[in-house]
């Protein structure tokens, strides 16, 4: 859970709430933000400054590809719910990982939750979500069969899809 609570879903929706940014103005908020920071980062390191940039891009990326919940509900595939945060740096940080991790499993569709946005909260609360990243993982009858949490449940999303896959062949 990072220092400013936008690390948990009620932090980021606290957080949403309190300035006003809740829904798209979150991510173009942010966006401002880090092209305004980009030049100092530099400074400090080509490294730090790519990994500012890539993450927000990617995570952004990743939702405006995301599958939609009630499509996803309605297929025959096995589901990952993604719960995130623009605000949330593990969020960033996973997300180009998992974006290869998605590409990589075609037939299984990926969900990203934005806990910033009002809409979100009752799937907040169906699968309790607190620190994010939380990841639930769907079997092809919506059964939840697994629950990861964090940068390490964002590494270990290959081999829970791989598994769930391997259990529907």
């Amino acid at each position: 859970v990072c220092a400013t609570g936008a690390c948990t879903a009620a932090g980021a929706a606290a957080t949403a709430a309190a300035t006003g940014t809740a829904g798209a103005a979150a991510g173009t908020a942010g966006a401002g933000l880090l092209s305004q920071l980009a030049y100092p980062i530099a400074a400090l390191g080509l490294s730090g400054a790519l990994a500012l940039q890539s993450g927000p891009e990617a995570l952004m990326d990743q939702a405006a590809h995301s599958a939609l919940y009630a499509d996803a509900m309605r297929s025959n595939h096995p589901v990952v719910l993604e719960f995130y945060s623009n605000d949330c740096r593990h969020c960033r940080h996973a997300a180009a990982s998992l974006a290869e991790t998605a590409a990589a499993h075609p037939g299984t569709d990926w969900v990203m939750v934005d806990c910033q946005k009002p809409e979100s909260r009752s799937l907040v609360e169906k699968y309790n979500v607190g620190p994010i990243p939380h990841f639930a993982f769907l079997d092809e009858s919506k059964t939840l069969r697994r629950t990861e949490v964090g940068e390490s449940g964002a590494k270990r999303a290959d081999a829970v899809l791989r598994a769930l896959e391997g259990s529907s062949s």
